[in-house]
């Protein structure tokens, strides 16, 4: 992007030696990590900021300049060709269009593999967009990004689209994660949404209720930092803090 700068006129204020050598230092872990990662070699080149051609940043950034659709379908390719040059990994379009972060792709690959459900990727991949838009457009930043991710899963993995329905999901159709940037789908709150279970219509802060007063009479909190202890983790601090104190 230093390049891209420069090429129009923008003054960046990157230190170009500083990073140069920051990257140098992190080849260096690279190499001491190598045992431990699995594509170790498969994208290794340093890259400087002369191997960048500027021809080519400078056509997409003509290209890019028009504000065209037109013209920017024709800029992606050229930006694809610029980065494939540099080594950089081949560029996956259901990445692209799932929207989906980096973080957010391993938990997903991880969880499938140790279900043996590799083969759900690419269904779940194009899943994921449509469950985000059911849910207001959340974004897939932690925790909703694994919350949509794994709705996306069970969808795809149980055949029909929510049929089952993970309690954090159903907190978000509630708006218990606050307002979402777009309203949810409303045929999908009707049909997740069932008995009791009704959308929020105030604040979610408003509904709660004080936690700090009702603990105080427990046997096992004998200090504030116990309490807070208690508070974060529940049933597990409970079961130490007893221990702690002999109570069990």
């Amino acid at each position: 992007m230093a390049v891209f700068a420069e090429e129009m006129g923008i003054d960046h204020g990157l230190d170009k030696a500083a990073i140069l050598k920051a990257q140098a230092e992190l080849f260096t872990i690279f190499d001491e990590l190598k045992d431990v990662i699995p594509v170790y070699g498969k994208f290794y080149q340093p890259v400087t900021f002369d191997d960048v051609d500027r021809r080519q940043v400078n056509a997409i950034i003509e290209l890019v300049a028009k504000e065209t659709p037109e013209a920017i379908e024709q800029a992606i390719p050229l930006m694809r060709e610029l980065l494939m040059g540099l080594k950089y990994p081949t560029y996956d379009d259901k990445i692209f269009e799932a929207q989906v972060p980096g973080g957010m792709l391993s938990n997903l690959y991880n969880q499938l593999k140790g279900m043996g459900q590799l083969d759900q990727m690419d269904a779940i991949l194009e899943e994921i967009p449509r469950v985000r838009a059911d849910a207001g457009y959340v974004p897939l930043v932690t925790p909703t990004s694994q919350i949509v991710g794994s709705q996306a899963a069970f969808n795809v993995i149980m055949g029909e689209r929510y049929k089952t329905v993970s309690d954090p999901f159903k907190m978000i159709l509630k708006g218990e994660f606050g307002r979402t940037p777009a309203p949810v789908n409303p045929d999908i709150v009707a049909k997740v949404l069932t008995g009791t279970e009704k959308p929020l219509k105030y604040r979610a802060a408003s509904y709660l209720t004080p936690v700090m007063e009702d603990e105080y009479d427990k046997p096992f909190v004998k200090t504030h930092k116990d309490l807070l202890l208690y508070l974060l983790f529940g049933q597990s601090a409970e079961n130490f803090l007893n221990k702690k104190y002999g109570l069990s």
